[in-house]
This record gives C-alpha cells, sequence and structure tokens, in this order.
C-alpha cells in the first residue's frame, strides 16, 4: 500500500512568536490515498466524509439538522396568523403542516460516522428524533485531539470528564477501507 497523506485542511493563522502558518486546531484533518479521501471532524471526532474526489463521489456527507433562517418565517396551519397575506414578497411566509416542528430536533454537531453519545440513561426513540436527552460526552462535548497520525493510522482522544475517548482509524487499500477502534473509560 503506498503512504496515505495526512493533513489539516482550513484556515491557518500566524502565531506571535512565529511568522510560520499555525494550523487551526479546530480545522479538519483530510487523509488521501491513491483510491479514496477521508475527512475527519475535530470538534466532533466524526468521519465526516468519504468518497473519491476523482469520481466526485462522497457516501457519507450529510446535512445536520439545524435551524435554518427560514424556519423563524414558517407559520403552521393551524396558527391564526396563517391566513395573514404579506404586504411585499420580501415579508413572505411559508405555511407548515400542522405539527411540522414536533417530531424532531437540531443536531448539536455536524452529521458524520462513528458518532458517540455517553448518556445516563437510554433516550427512547423519540427522545433520539427531537434531540432531547442530555449527553456526558458527545460529538458536541469538547474537543478531539490528536493523538498520533500515521501513514496508515490516525488516532485521536477526547477527555470530556470524567470520560476518556479514543479512536482509531486504520486506513487499509489505498485509502478505499477504513477500520475504526473504539475505547471508552472512567
Amino acid at each position: 500500500m503506498k503512504r496515505l497523506k495526512i493533513r489539516r485542511i482550513g484556515t491557518v493563522h500566524y502565531g506571535l512568536q512565529s511568522e510560520k502558518p499555525i494550523p487551526d486546531p479546530e480545522s479538519p484533518i483530510l487523509i488521501t490515498g491513491q483510491y479514496g479521501q477521508w475527512t475527519t471532524c475535530l470538534t466532533s471526532g466524526q468521519i465526516i466524509s468519504a468518497g473519491s474526489m476523482k469520481n466526485k463521489i462522497d457516501v457519507i456527507d450529510v446535512l445536520a439538522r439545524r435551524p435554518e433562517a427560514y424556519h423563524s418565517t414558517m407559520v403552521e396551519a393551524s396558527d391564526p396568523r396563517a391566513g395573514i397575506h404579506p404586504e411585499s414578497i420580501h415579508d413572505m411566509v411559508e405555511v407548515a403542516p400542522v405539527g411540522w416542528s414536533d417530531g424532531h430536533g437540531y443536531d448539536k454537531s455536524q452529521r458524520g460516522c462513528f458518532a458517540d453519545r455517553v448518556v445516563k440513561f437510554p433516550p427512547t426513540l423519540d427522545q433520539l428524533a427531537k434531540v432531547a436527552y442530555d449527553e456526558e460526552a458527545g460529538p458536541a462535548s469538547g474537543f478531539w485531539e490528536i493523538k498520533e497520525a500515521k501513514a496508515k493510522k490516525l488516532t485521536i482522544t477526547n477527555d470530556s470528564f470524567p470520560w476518556h475517548r479514543e479512536k482509531i482509524f486504520d486506513f487499509e487499500k489505498d485509502g478505499r477501507v477504513a477500520k475504526m477502534k473504539y475505547s471508552l473509560s472512567r
């Protein structure tokens, strides 16, 4: 197997003591091989993108459910304001079906693969759908640090007291396969 390239992507800044660029510690890590690429997010500890740049295929990247500006202009059909007509196109109000916002919640972090959540009590399916549960540790709880970055392996760790989490990504077959090992300890 050829050596994989592991590098940070994203913004850089310059340190006060040096003229050399310093990668943003929150910028994603890009792992590229002959046949595929993987992007790991250090703010969530997940693989957020995987596929082939050459073939323009991404099999993981999905949009997170998050509040959007247009949500504030949506009114449920059962709301008395639904019958109000806008004065101009800039005041447009979209009418949504009754209960449109009851069945889901917004994600706490970007979506990806290998997300982990530590909870005191198992959430119900309804709580999962609505993102209505408390995490002791999860994708949105703390920054992941690079412990080791080698040609075929990336190890990241997260210490969200009292939990220590470690993920080891092993890349095989010129970057076409990623295996992940996970450990959680107190």
